[in-house]
């Protein structure tokens, strides 16, 4: 697919794309959001649009390099344009797509819920509301400890503006601690080793859980989102997005 056709594909959402060095991804200059896609891969058909949606804002490109075959879904989620790396095979439609970045979690939450099969996309739903690529399952049953539930609580995916939750109880998982150094967190031996390495570096360190079961209610705010209003506890789902893969649920 040559430089013009990916243009014409991406138009079609109404978004812009430019081609320079480095990998697929969002990026800003003074007329907005744009895609940023590498010149040299796009020179050698290295991209392929297999999808294009114009009324849902997405589409599914694929990116061939020298060793790998990526897939990834583009498009526009309430304010602002984002890409997710799905599954490197399947995926050839936005909607295939769209249900490869839902966990297994929300699939078992439509499925019990008898939700129709058309709005499991829709960011609210009778099995979950989204903010983003946190999914939030209504559990009205669940009754925190008093002395666990937390303020303002963020919810972290690696590197990126946390999610932040007005209430936060967790359950579980490893306790990390976490830099911006590390963003992904140190176990406690991890951290005393890399002090013992470099005594005479100083970071500030949060203390906070690695893959805990999660549970917030109240409101989850994140600058690019609308805000939501939880009124019942509910239990916290990440996408399936495929780089997440190499990330980690922190809170």
């Amino acid at each position: 697919m040559n430089l013009e056709h990916l243009h014409r594909a991406f138009s079609r959402l109404g978004a812009r794309v430019k081609f320079g060095r480095g990998g697929l991804d969002v990026l800003r200059d003074a007329g907005g959001e744009f895609f940023r896609l590498d010149l040299e891969q796009a020179r050698g058909d290295g991209y392929d649009a297999l999808d294009v949606q114009p009324r849902r804002r997405h589409l599914v490109l694929v990116s061939r390099g020298a060793e790998t075959v990526e897939r990834f879904l583009c498009g526009h989620d309430e304010r602002h344009w984002f890409v997710a790396g799905v599954e490197h095979r399947g995926p050839a439609t936005v909607e295939a797509a769209l249900d490869a970045l839902q966990p297994g979690r929300i699939r078992e939450a439509l499925r019990a819920s008898g939700e129709r099969h058309r709005r499991r996309h829709r960011r609210r739903t009778a099995a979950f509301v989204r903010q983003g690529e946190w999914f939030f399952i209504p559990r009205p049953d669940f009754v925190p400890p008093d002395d666990a539930v937390l303020r303002d609580e963020p919810l972290v995916r690696g590197p990126g503006k946390a999610h932040v939750a007005e209430r936060l109880c967790r359950s579980g998982g490893e306790t990390v601690y976490v830099s911006e150094l590390h963003p992904r967190g140190l176990t406690a031996e991890e951290r005393r080793s890399f002090e013992a390495r470099q005594p005479h570096r100083r970071l500030n360190w949060r203390v906070m859980a690695r893959n805990a079961a999660a549970y917030v209610k109240g409101r989850v705010r994140h600058p690019d989102h609308a805000t939501l209003v939880l009124d019942c506890w509910h239990e916290v789902a990440l996408s399936a997005e495929l780089s997440s893969r190499n990330l980690v649920f922190l809170d």
